[in-house]
């Protein structure tokens, strides 16, 4: 069994091998409690009411790259409650640490709040919010760096979503809406080619636009010696609504091209069960499409590691 264990990790890791670009590419919602799809293998309360454990608590660690070569490393724990038969409650707090060129920042991201609601045995809704820990103004050397540096998209944004499963198969639907804007100020000028590059698009005054999200996952379940392991693949179309904006030199609000549009990612989820307790998980993803243009410099996670603990 450990030898089996040992290859199917490898084996995802290989498959995300050259992907760092684009592992979920949103801004965080593709990762809540009713639209993130390993649920139905890992959160009981959608499939069928869990008398026995009723809190679940999630920690991991992802590793990523943005299209400006900037690393980023981000850790999360995330603890939910069952409330009753319908309702389950979520919360999760995400903390980052970014490596470039230009310099290194670490701190707390977001914290992400989460109510689901079951209507039917199969069919749920989900709503939620997202706060963050700053207004992604973060500066070095007493200029504002672009977003590739910020830990947080500095928004405060409003999830609503849905939910449906049939045997094995589930759908996700999600929408992320930016409500507060963040006070990010950079432009070109702040920092010179030699210490940045020339490729970071301008966020003065940045306004980003929403985001919709359509999750479709198979889970298979292996009858064999292989029965503790579990495997949900997953095609995750993701849709910019709009152009978002930025404030030029001349006061003149401008749409920044090509930055709305679809990315399209598979994803493949490794869920090893430890005991009825406690679960190991290993996430990857690959994309297929990718919209031209990301000025909030998000790195799309393409490899998580995650603990699974019940009680």
């Amino acid at each position: 069994m450990k030898t089996k264990l040992i290859f199917i990790i490898l084996l995802s890791f290989v498959y995300a091998h050259d992907a760092f670009a684009q592992g979920c590419s949103d801004a965080g919602f593709c990762s809540i409690d009713g639209i993130k799809q390993n649920d139905i293998v890992t959160n009981d309360s959608l499939v069928t009411p869990s008398s026995s454990f009723d809190n679940t608590i999630k920690t991991g660690l992802s590793i990523g790259n943005t299209r400006y070569s900037v690393w980023i490393l981000n850790s999360y724990i995330s603890y939910s409650r069952q409330v009753n038969n319908k309702i389950t409650a979520a919360i999760k707090l995400d903390g980052q640490y970014r490596i470039g060129s230009l310099t290194q920042v670490v701190g707390l991201s977001d914290i992400t709040l989460s109510l689901s609601y079951k209507i039917q045995k199969s069919l749920g809704v989900i709503i939620g919010g997202k706060i963050p820990f700053s207004d992604a103004d973060r500066k070095y050397n007493g200029n504002v760096m672009p977003m590739a540096y910020q830990t947080s998209l500095g928004t405060y944004d409003a999830i609503v979503g849905a939910n449906y499963f049939y045997k094995n198969f589930f759908v996700a639907l999600g929408w992320q809406q930016p409500l507060i804007q963040n006070s990010n100020t950079y432009v070109d000028g702040n920092f010179s080619v030699e210490e940045l590059g020339s490729s970071y698009l301008e966020t003065n005054n940045y306004k980003r636009a929403g985001d919709v999200l359509l999750r479709l996952s198979y889970n298979h379940k292996p009858q064999t010696s292989m029965k503790k392991f579990s495997f949900t693949y997953s095609l995750l179309p993701i849709y910019h609504l709009k152009n978002d904006q930025y404030t030029n030199e001349y006061n003149n609000i401008v749409e920044i091209l090509d930055s709305n549009g679809l990315t399209l990612n598979t994803n493949i989820v490794t869920n090893y069960k430890i005991n009825s307790k406690t679960a190991f998980e290993l996430s990857t993803g690959f994309p297929v499409i990718a919209r031209k243009v990301r000025p909030d410099g998000l790195s799309q996670f393409a490899v998580t590691i995650e603990l699974i603990k019940k009680f």
